[in-house]
């Protein structure tokens, strides 16, 4: 399991050999892999935050939709607000509204810094062509905790560096497809399935659900 920015940042400094620079994100690259040494007890106090239950929550998305050649389809519908977010991480990519995939990442510059590059590659044409979501669940708390491939300690060491009060882990199984432009960029990963893990949450009782971290996994 690795986190998404590890891929993101991969494929940035790759972009640079035709002028980007790519010192600042390398910098913040470090930093974010860093993983703090967790005890047991503070393992355990951080489970005490998962969620287990959340707003009350509509859906009022769109299940199907193709913008020009690229195109999004989720065969499943969010259940709860967690889903949501990882249902709009990969339409607003699809729609191209940049803006709007930053507006729903917390306190990660990685993220951020993502949807801003997935702009430049936009404009080049070399972006996603296809997103489809085949599932989508909220992992419970003892899901999480017995899980044999998620490595709990990298997302714990996440849960404390960003200051999540309450938290959630959603799993989505996608499938995804490049534009021509993009692969000849040669990207990271080739079209296909692919897993993902994201961990939601918020900082406190007044704000807002977001995306804190996105995790993928090897073969």
């Amino acid at each position: 399991m690795k986190r998404i920015k590890n891929f993101i940042i991969i494929g940035f400094i790759t972009s640079c050999f035709t002028g980007c620079t790519a010192i600042k994100e390398e910098e913040t690259f470090a930093e974010t892999q860093e993983v703090q040494e967790i005890t047991l007890q503070e393992e355990e106090k951080v489970m005490e935050n998962y969620a287990t239950e959340f707003p009350d929550y509509e859906f009022t998305g769109i299940l199907d939709e193709t913008v020009g050649d690229r195109h999004f389809e989720s065969e499943i519908t969010p259940v709860n607000i967690a889903e949501n977010l990882v249902f709009c991480d990969y339409y607003y990519d699809i729609k191209g509204e940049y803006d709007k995939l930053s507006g729903i990442y917390g306190d990660n510059e990685g993220l951020k810094i993502s949807a801003i590059n997935e702009k430049k590659r936009f404009d080049e044409g070399a972006y996603m062509q296809e997103y489809i979501i085949h599932s989508l669940s909220t992992l419970t708390k003892a899901d999480f905790k017995s899980s044999e491939y998620i490595e709990k300690h990298s997302i714990t060491s996440d849960i404390l560096k960003y200051q999540v009060s309450t938290f959630a882990i959603v799993q989505a199984d996608i499938s995804m497809v490049w534009s021509e432009e993009a692969l000849k960029r040669g990207p990271q990963l080739e079209n296909g399935e692919y897993r993902r893990l994201f961990l939601c949450g918020k900082k406190s009782d007044e704000d807002k659900w977001r995306i804190y971290e996105i995790y993928w996994f090897d073969d």
